[in-house]
């Protein structure tokens, strides 16, 4: 039996997400992803932190506002107030954003994950971890994550010439970089839809590797529908 042409197909919202420390290459990797997607598909990008969505969204400016806050750009905050405010977001986004998306896009490529929240704060303070694991975890609905696995000397290297770039200071030490990059396999490897990319390599590599494990999804989710 043909379809009628007319019917827009209802979209798969499927997520997939990017996630590592700063400086892994997680934007860089979306974006040029996004490029060698079928065009056919409809697809948005998202980020966990940051000023909104790279699409309209209304809740943005709650987004944007959370996030000048957690940066300290509108209240000086100690480490801890910081992730709390990041936790905050973080719920917002699984709760909010994702769903909204979801219902209207193909595909959403989300530059973080629900690791984030969990692998930054308990490397801050192991309260927080908990914090998350009640408050967003039950919340988090990717169907692929990506992490993108990088030795944080290098990563830490990227990272302080892209801030540089920016006119901005770094957050965070490198040593605090590391600790979290191991809390981020530890928390890929006990979630199967968790993939480790290594992002030591070229990421024209990482690019094709990902564009690979996306398009697989995709396909999967065309024949099941």
């Amino acid at each position: 039996m043909s379809r009628n042409p007319n019917i827009v197909p209802r979209p798969l919202g499927l997520v997939v997400a990017f996630d590592g420390i700063e400086g892994a290459g997680k934007s860089h990797v979306a974006t040029r992803v996004r490029a060698l997607l079928p065009k056919h598909l409809r697809v948005a990008e998202t980020r966990l932190f940051g000023s909104g969505t790279m699409e309209p969204d209304p809740s943005s400016a709650l987004a944007g506002t959370l996030y000048r806050i957690a940066l300290g750009e509108e209240a000086a905050l100690d480490e801890v107030e910081r992730q709390l405010v990041f936790t905050v977001a973080a719920r917002h986004h699984f709760r909010v954003r994702l769903p909204a998306l979801r219902a209207d896009y193909d595909l959403v490529l989300s530059h973080r994950s629900s690791l984030t929240p969990l692998a930054y704060g308990s490397a801050f303070d192991e309260k927080i971890e908990s914090l998350v694991r009640w408050t967003v975890t039950p919340l988090a609905s990717e169907d692929l994550v990506l992490w993108l696995d990088i030795d944080p000397a290098i990563a830490e290297s990227r990272r302080v010439s892209k801030l540089a770039m920016l006119g901005r200071q770094a957050q965070t030490s490198s040593r605090f970089q590391a600790e979290v990059n191991r809390r981020f396999g530890r928390l890929a490897s006990e979630r199967p839809w968790a993939i480790r990319l290594d992002a030591t390599q070229p990421l024209s590599e990482v690019v094709v590797q990902a564009g690979q494990l996306i398009t697989r999804l995709v396909d999967n989710a065309l024949r099941q529908r």
